[in-house]
């Protein structure tokens, strides 16, 4: 019964219908998105981070636990574990996060979790303010599918790459893209003489 349903009405360019003639014709759209990312991602360019501001912090707050830990034993070092609970995913966000970047897609990981966008059909690229003091803001950019990859100025090596590149999809797809956007996205390679 569940085969059945599995069985495609088209045939194969043989003519013959076959239970995976959809696939093999270029219809199965999860295949085909499947393989168009393992093919993509063999391109993929990764950015490192340029700014690891919030392993400071994180690493401030195990040194205190440590210290708590030793100095006045198990019991307070157990009452305090609050303080690890927060210090180490901020840490570990810090370290794990990457920009991917192709000819046809832009991406943004952070530990297992991955957002990307078609730089084939980019509808915007925006700049908005965002952050504390220190930050520089983050760039979104969106493509015409709803899917949105959000940029955080100044905290990605690789901008000479991925800065201009972003620029030209835009131009490209006929995106709307703000100037101040426009402007970091120009000399986004500026990290990279820090």
């Amino acid at each position: 019964m569940l085969r059945g349903t599995l069985r495609s009405e088209r045939p194969h360019a043989s003519g013959k219908y076959s239970p995976d003639s959809h696939l093999l014709a270029g219809e199965g759209k999860i295949s085909e998105q499947l393989m168009g990312r393992s093919r993509e991602s063999a391109d993929d360019q990764v950015a490192m981070p340029a700014q690891y501001g919030e392993l400071v912090a994180a690493t401030a707050g195990v040194l205190s636990w440590l210290y708590i830990l030793l100095t006045q034993g198990t019991s307070l070092a157990i009452e305090t574990l609050w303080i690890l609970a927060i210090v180490v995913p901020l840490g570990a966000w810090s370290l794990s996060m990457r920009l991917h970047f192709s000819r046809t897609r832009l991406g943004l990981t952070i530990g297992p979790w991955r957002r990307y966008v078609d730089l084939r059909t980019l509808e915007s690229v925006h700049w908005k303010m965002t952050g504390g003091w220190r930050s520089r803001g983050t760039i979104l950019v969106r493509d015409r599918y709803g899917h949105h990859v959000p940029i955080y100025v100044g905290r990605f090596k690789r901008g000479g790459e991925w800065g201009p590149l972003l620029i030209e999809a835009a131009a490209a797809s006929g995106a709307t893209i703000d100037k101040r956007a426009h402007s970091f996205l120009e000399h986004a390679d500026s990290v990279d003489r820090r």
